[in-house]
């Protein structure tokens, strides 16, 4: 005789395995990935890379660190001009809190505990000191580094840069009107 799955029971256990499906964050989005951006003359800026070409890189402005940024949300800086750029949001570190959390935490409890207890809380420590440590080093060794490009920018990097940027086939001139008129702009502001 063959046992039927409740219906209940097949939701549950369909919705936990999709759940574990879900998409990441870190997916292909239509906007350009942000970036800080250290220019020579020593202002730095955060902002969103638009495009790349053999001579200029496009940026949207979203904050600055200093005054000397001109008023226009869209810029462009000659790539001579350029001291570093460094993608965010590829070097992914949010597995310290729960490395932390359901490691760290209860290896300091255990050995509280035996302390309490008087037993040997210096071996304890050390025992369950080991998992947290391998866990640490495997995904410290793992994590990537975030992109960066820093001066001179040679051709090739160029070229990686651009997977980076919103456009990274470069923009028409339609749709760099489409954009300046999003912006509120009649033209690109060049950054020197």
């Amino acid at each position: 005789m063959k046992k039927r799955l409740p219906l209940k029971k097949a939701c549950i256990l369909a919705f936990v395995t999709l759940v574990s499906c879900a998409p990441q964050s870190k997916l292909l989005q239509p906007t350009g990935d942000r970036a800080t951006v250290a220019i020579r003359n020593r202002v730095t800026f955060l902002g969103e890379l638009l495009a790349v070409s053999d001579s200029t890189v496009l940026f949207k402005i979203e904050s600055a660190t200093a005054s000397a940024l001109p008023q226009e949300k869209i810029i462009s800086v000659r790539v001579d001009d350029l001291q570093s750029i460094t993608i965010a949001g590829y070097s992914n570190k949010s597995w310290v809190t729960p490395l932390l959390l359901f490691e760290v935490v209860p290896a300091l409890l255990l050995t509280a505990a035996a302390s309490s207890a008087e037993a040997e809380a210096g071996s304890v420590l050390l025992v369950f000191s080991i998992p947290p440590a391998l866990t640490y080093i495997a995904f410290a060794t793992s994590t990537p580094p975030a992109p960066k490009f820093e001066h001179p920018v040679m051709p090739a990097q160029l070229e990686s840069l651009k997977k980076f940027a919103r456009f990274p086939q470069g923009l028409t001139t339609a749709q760099l009107e489409q954009l300046l008129a999003a912006n509120q702009q009649s033209n690109i502001r060049r950054f020197e």
